[in-house]
């Protein structure tokens, strides 16, 4: 490892691992997405959505509606399907109707940064990301590390190319 003094060589002698894991709630879920935009005003936004959702209260497939209106170009073409997420991976307004929404039940529109959402739960479950969680760990600790040292090697150099000079009063 190259550091301000030079090269260093690390050998890790031991690994103390706890015998926690770490555990993650994560939910399939899928959306449809209507933006408002400059052609698409925010209330005509929220009236497709709001069409949207009767007629899948009406019996429409959810898959067929997210294909055919979703404008979430990357999970539209599949269904509306956003795949196995976390809470945290989504913005919050969304992660929250999400977390309260039983599986297997579509939600009434939500809005968001992104635009208008009816969002539905396939499924959860909890996953054990204990590798995950540590490789985060050390990673946050090497960033934490490196940020202490360029700190001091960037005050070292304004010490280093500092100038002053003090005038006696006399």
């Amino acid at each position: 490892m190259r550091t301000d003094n030079g090269y260093q060589i690390i050998k890790l002698i031991a690994v103390e691992r706890p015998e926690k894991h770490h555990e993650v709630a994560k939910t399939h879920v899928r959306h449809i997405l209507i933006k408002s935009d400059a052609s698409t005003t925010e209330e005509a936004a929220e009236l497709r959505i709001q069409n949207l959702y009767e007629q899948l209260k009406s019996g429409k497939s959810f898959a067929a509606l997210a294909k055919q209106y979703s404008q979430d170009t990357a999970s539209g073409t599949q269904g509306g399907d956003l795949g196995w997420v976390t809470s945290g991976e989504l913005v919050p307004a969304f992660a929250e109707v999400m977390d309260r929404l039983p599986p297997n039940k579509v939600s009434q529109p939500v809005k968001s940064a992104f635009g208008w959402h009816l969002i539905e739960v396939l499924d959860r479950k909890i996953e054990d990301d204990s590798d995950a969680y540590e490789r985060q760990q050390v990673r946050q600790f090497l960033h934490q590390r490196k940020f202490a040292e360029a700190v001091e090697s960037w005050q070292r150099y304004l010490r280093n190319t500092s100038y002053v000079n003090i005038l006696d009063e006399s």
